[in-house]
């Protein structure tokens, strides 16, 4: 029995809602929508750069900052106490 146009779409579409609901959920799916949430939140806010990486970048490239693996550090003890104390 085949299936009308109609049903074909929905069939898909309902295919595609549970792969996606699946991956969201699965494999860190929940945390990158969380993290991709926050930045959203952070930045409608005034409180990040919209292009937090070349940010980053930026500041590592003026000795602000340094890329370690994945992430960034201080390089000067002052500056990360300043901010550490700004409310």
């Amino acid at each position: 029995m085949a299936l009308e146009p109609d049903e074909t779409e929905t069939m898909v579409a309902a295919l595609f809602a549970s792969t996606l609901f699946v991956g969201l959920f699965a494999e860190g799916g929940l945390a990158c929508a969380q993290h991709i949430a926050l930045r959203s939140v952070l930045y409608l806010h005034g409180q990040i750069p919209r292009d937090y990486a070349d940010f980053l970048d930026y500041a590592a490239k003026r000795l602000f900052v340094q890329r370690v693996g994945g992430g960034y550090i201080f390089v000067h003890r002052l500056l990360l106490e300043h901010f550490a104390e700004i409310d």
